[in-house]
């Protein structure tokens, strides 16, 4: 009934029920223009409050201007907590999947920061796809030359499941490092 401000609604975001806080991030997102103080807010919850509160986070991302997408969603990538959860790893990656478009090395560097497994691999995925554009490609190799343990593992599966089907690809200069590495 338009009774709620976005001054109340920011405040919500500081009580202590986490489920007016999830419950605050929704009607502030309604129009796709939160206001600096509430995405201030939204990245601090993204990575110190509860999962309920960063689900609701995670499922706002596609309304939010891409460029207002970055902070939030490197934040809620950290949280290596909500790599089992259900619903977040996607939520996040329905977040961030257009920003692919925007800034191909920005993206790729989510990949990097990202404890959600799932997220990772898609990235890696989504990137190799791009059969025209082989400095991205570049780029996400160099990127699992430069991680270890299961980033690299769930990268390497995006880049092989994105590279399926393709007959020939250059291959990327990194290449030789990140072979290296992955031998170790």
């Amino acid at each position: 009934i338009g009774a709620l401000n976005d001054d109340f609604l920011i405040e919500q975001l500081n009580h202590d029920s986490e489920y007016v806080r999830a419950w605050a991030v929704r009607p502030l997102c309604e129009d796709n223009d939160p206001p600096p103080a509430a995405l201030e807010q939204f990245q601090s919850a993204a990575r110190g409050d509860s999962a309920l509160v960063r689900m609701h986070l995670a499922s706002c991302l596609q309304r939010l201007p891409y460029e207002q997408r970055w902070s939030i969603a490197a934040a809620l990538l950290t949280r290596a907590e909500d790599a089992d959860d259900d619903n977040i790893p996607l939520l996040v990656w329905y977040g961030i999947e257009p920003l692919v478009n925007v800034d191909r090395a920005k993206f790729v560097s989510l990949a990097g920061k990202s404890s959600l497994p799932l997220v990772a691999r898609h990235i890696g995925r989504r990137v190799a796809e791009l059969s025209k554009d082989e400095d991205s490609l570049a780029a996400v190799v160099k990127l699992l030359g430069t991680t270890k343990g299961e980033t690299q593992s769930d990268l390497l599966t995006g880049i092989i499941e994105g590279l399926a089907g393709r007959r020939t690809v250059a291959m990327p200069e990194s290449w030789p490092a990140a072979y290296v590495s992955l031998k170790e």
